[in-house]
């Protein structure tokens, strides 16, 4: 089940489309206080798109693709960097832990700000599509370390990590 979101659909929102299930709080420097929860686009997220022995209707991503298995540190936190794909798109699963994914809108070639940065908690099954230019951080573990995969082509280049621009960003649930 998809909810409220084609596949085929470029432009989402987090916020809308996560709900209450948004992490509660993300706080910047004092500067800022608390951002407020906005949405963002280039995102669709595809809640319990991956249900046991089932497959989504359609791919994923718009390439061919690697899976990759990683663990994030647990929140809270601090963020204090990001990276973007300019040749993929990437796609967030969720496994047995629920991970907060934290994003930002690309400004052309300037780095990520701090008052622009999202979050979302994904629970397992749901499904994350970061469009390609969209900034994010790994995932983060509520209270403890947790694994997700990811797909997403391969680079020639390794992933270049950003400092946040009047970070860093404390992410709290």
């Amino acid at each position: 089940l998809v909810e409220g979101i084609s596949m085929g659909s470029v432009v989402s929102s987090l916020v809308a489309a996560a709900g209450a299930m948004q992490v509660k709080e993300l706080k910047c420097r004092e500067r800022y206080g608390i951002i407020k929860k906005e949405p963002i686009s280039r995102i669709r997220l595809l809640r319990k798109a991956m249900l046991p022995d089932s497959a989504p209707a359609r791919p994923l991503i718009d390439t061919p693709a690697h899976l990759g298995l990683t663990f994030g540190a647990a929140a809270p936190c601090p963020v204090t960097s990001m990276e973007k794909h300019s040749h993929t798109q990437e796609a967030i699963l969720c496994m047995a832990e629920p991970v907060i994914l934290c994003v930002a809108a690309s400004n052309g070639g300037a780095p990520p700000r701090a008052c622009d940065l999202r979050a979302v908690i994904l629970y397992p099954g749901d499904v994350a599509v970061m469009d390609r230019e969209v900034w994010h951080d790994a995932c983060r573990g509520l209270g403890r370390r947790a694994g997700y995969y990811y797909l997403a082509t391969a680079g020639k280049q390794p992933a270049v990590w950003v400092d946040i621009q009047d970070g860093p960003v404390t992410l709290s649930y």
